[in-house]
């Protein structure tokens, strides 16, 4: 686990400055708030597969 960019809401991972936002889009759709849980040690794959698919994207 590595300090990173990326903070995971739920199922949600995303950049740290959305992830608020999603979080509260979550709770708006009807999750509970104990269920999204904040996460920002985010393990090293699922940082180079998030970038791989950010590069392709362009």
């Amino acid at each position: 686990m590595i300090k990173s960019n990326y903070t995971c809401y739920g199922k949600y991972i995303g950049y740290k400055q959305r992830t608020i936002e999603i979080a509260n889009k979550m709770i708006f759709l009807g999750y509970k708030k104990d269920e999204i849980v904040k996460v920002i040690d985010v393990p090293y794959e699922i940082i180079s597969k998030l970038e791989y698919n950010i590069k392709n994207e362009k």
